[in-house]
């Protein structure tokens, strides 16, 4: 029991900004990390849930209100996976071998394809935000969307071949 909670701090201290107590990482308790990478999804989706009541009672506006909630999964994630979503578009269109796409991907520099992609990406998230109607049911659905998202990641990290063999992904698998 013990090192399922160790697992779970893990997969949130990894994956989240939520502080969570100290457990020594090792290969024992890194072993089921991933089973607990949706729990974040579900804690993102109750902050979003949270963020966006608070703003509708506070009388916040729709455009706001959307602002609030497109920053929501970033500052609860510290933005882990924008990092590497900038990083693999950067890398993808470059058109270059693959070893000049794995130093891509290892370069700490933001190029221009992920700086256009990324403001697609929140363009399009703000977009979403204002033009859906969070109900409770909405919400729940919203939430088991992040949720399922980060159970297909873990699965695809845990299944899919790895480009290379050391990194945070390979330490998971």
């Amino acid at each position: 029991m013990k090192q399922l909670f160790s697992s779970c701090v893990i997969a949130f201290s990894t994956y989240s900004r939520i502080p969570m107590p100290q457990v020594e990482w090792n290969e024992k308790n890194m072993r089921h990390t991933l089973a607990f990478f949706p729990l974040v999804g579900a804690a993102v989706g109750l902050i979003f849930w949270l963020v966006d009541v608070i703003g509708y009672q506070l009388g916040l506006g729709m455009v706001l209100r959307s602002a609030l909630l497109t920053a929501v999964p970033v500052v609860v994630t510290g933005g882990i996976h924008l990092d590497g979503y900038c990083d693999t578009v950067d890398a993808l269109a470059s058109h270059a071998s693959r070893e000049k796409k794995l130093e891509i991907l290892k370069d700490p520099h933001c190029g221009a394809f992920a700086v256009i992609r990324l403001c697609s990406y929140f363009a399009a998230y703000l977009a979403l935000c204002a033009c859906v109607d969070f109900t409770p049911r909405v919400g729940l659905c919203w939430t088991l969307a992040l949720v399922l998202e980060r159970a297909l990641s873990g699965l695809a990290v845990a299944s899919f071949p790895m480009a290379k063999n050391t990194g945070l992904a390979h330490t998971f698998a």
